[in-house]
């Protein structure tokens, strides 16, 4: 699962559907809501509602759920972040850590995007849905519960990843980033001060 993620040390929260750039071509960037809404929604009351259940979309699943069927095949895109935030489970208390790159630099995560047209006021509405995948030997230590973390789309791939049609090489692309890529910092509830050390 990913519902927060830090942006220029911020934490943002999918559940207040904030929008963010997100880059949907080789230098073309365009700000979206996050938090899918299918084309096919019909009134305000029902994109709200579906909106709460989409920030994230499963690999596994990703190609025959009606919310991202078509979205996978034709509108995937790249959301960068500094980092995400999941919560381990240690008996009855959670400890949030902040997962980020070992050298500190971007991460960008793979998503998927759809327009939606307001049926009264004919505004286009774009909005995504961070993917998601099993969790690596890390994320399986951080989120201990759900075992998941997001996408991570290598600089390397950017190019393939937003124009590809092959569905095998998007499948790998959806794969859990290697071992070692990645760190996680134990952090304070605001979700910004570390409280211990990095965990690789």
């Amino acid at each position: 699962m990913c519902f927060t993620v830090t942006v220029r040390g911020v934490p943002v929260s999918g559940f207040a559907h904030p929008t963010l750039p997100i880059i949907v071509a080789t230098q073309h960037v365009k700000p979206m809501q996050w938090g899918l809404i299918p084309s096919w929604i019909k009134d305000e009351a029902a994109a709200a509602d579906i909106a709460s259940k989409t920030l994230n979309a499963r690999s596994e699943t990703v190609f025959e759920k009606p919310s991202f069927r078509k979205a996978i095949v034709s509108r995937r895109a790249l959301v960068e972040v500094d980092g995400f935030i999941e919560w381990r489970h240690e008996g009855r208390t959670t400890q949030p850590y902040r997962v980020q790159s070992v050298d500190h630099g971007p991460l960008t995560l793979g998503c998927i995007w759809e327009p939606w047209t307001h049926p009264v006021t004919g505004e286009v509405v774009p909005s995504f849905s961070i993917l998601t995948t099993a969790a690596n030997a890390l994320l399986q230590f951080v989120h201990n519960r759900k075992q998941r973390m997001p996408v991570v789309i290598p600089l390397r791939d950017h190019v393939e990843w937003l124009t590809t049609d092959d569905r095998g090489r998007m499948e790998q692309l959806m794969s859990p980033l290697p071992d070692g890529a990645l760190e996680a910092v134990p952090v304070a509830r605001n979700l910004i001060e570390p409280v211990g050390e990095a965990v690789r």
